[in-house]
């Protein structure tokens, strides 16, 4: 296991997968392993977890509309500080070409009352320090990023 005190220490994923339910859960399996070989705690590899699979689960059910036949491109780069993620994907663009913004969820209400959808987008936001779209040359390209810990402020980002 690689010193965990070196901030030097970089791991990388890079994946291809199908554009499917089965094939995202493998992916997520794989790209927990860099988070555990330096070190991060059980709380920061399930916000890396919970922001892949919405971002990985949206890419299979929007841009390439829940069919197998699309592939999805995954790089990853883990520091001991940080986790970089870039997808990408041939399926449609996002909406007006731009992410979704940012929105307030209300769950105060009656649990009937609650969307079934929706919360995705929220969750990506919040949990990453960054979260970039760009639509290139027929392709979507989603790069996020979160840190280890959500408190350091950006400048503290540095590999």
């Amino acid at each position: 296991m690689p010193d965990c005190s070196d901030e030097t220490a970089q791991q990388m994923l890079e994946l291809s997968l199908e554009s499917s339910p089965r094939a995202v859960r493998r992916a997520l399996l794989l790209a927990m392993r860099p988070l555990e070989d330096l070190g991060w705690p059980d709380e920061a590899q399930g916000r890396v977890q919970i922001v892949l699979a919405e971002a990985l689960n949206n890419i299979v059910e929007h841009a390439y509309r829940g069919t197998a036949d699309g592939q999805i491109r995954l790089h990853m780069t883990v520091t001991p500080k940080l986790a970089e993620m870039h997808l990408g994907d041939d399926g449609h663009p996002m909406p007006h070409g731009a992410l979704p913004a940012p929105r307030k969820i209300d769950i105060g209400g009656a649990r009937s009352a609650l969307p079934e959808g929706g919360f995705g987008w929220a969750l990506i936001h919040r949990l990453c320090a960054q979260v970039c779209y760009q639509r290139d040359h027929g392709a979507n390209r989603l790069s996020l990023r979160v840190r280890r810990d959500p408190r350091r402020q950006a400048a503290d980002d540095t590999r």
